[in-house]
């Protein structure tokens, strides 16, 4: 992981905290069953219910982490932060079973996705990290 990685980041409502505290951070699929607050965006999760992950689950199945939450998600929010908070994860989660990651949104009809285990050739950090 290159030295610029030392956190991931989630993105959520604050009113979800308490949610978070007892069932950590799940995917969209398992939160649907919880009272929970929701910032995405209808188009964004349409076209992400279509994506199923390589070798893997429905995207919906998994939690969304960013690798920095200076993003177009936060950009589209901009006017509600206020109501927002962005987690800091340690990086310990690649050692889980089953992490993905992609090189942009995993709604885009360009992404790719990575297993941990192939490493992150091709992964653009300095465009990731710019600041515009």
């Amino acid at each position: 992981m290159p030295h610029r990685v030392t956190e991931l980041h989630n993105i959520m409502p604050l009113r979800n905290l308490a949610n978070v505290r007892f069932y950590g951070i799940l995917s969209h699929n398992a939160v649907a069953a919880l009272p929970h607050a929701d910032v995405s965006m209808q188009e964004v999760q349409d076209k992400r219910a279509a994506v199923t992950v390589p070798n893997g689950l429905a995207l919906h199945d998994y939690a969304n982490l960013y690798f920095c939450a200076r993003n177009p998600m936060m950009f589209k929010r901009q006017s509600e932060t206020y109501n927002l908070c962005v987690l800091r994860i340690s990086t310990d989660v690649f050692t889980l079973n089953g992490v993905v990651f992609t090189d942009q949104n995993a709604a885009s009809a360009y992404v790719r996705f990575y297993r941990v285990q192939d490493g992150i050739d091709g992964m653009n950090f300095d465009m990731l990290f710019a600041d515009d």
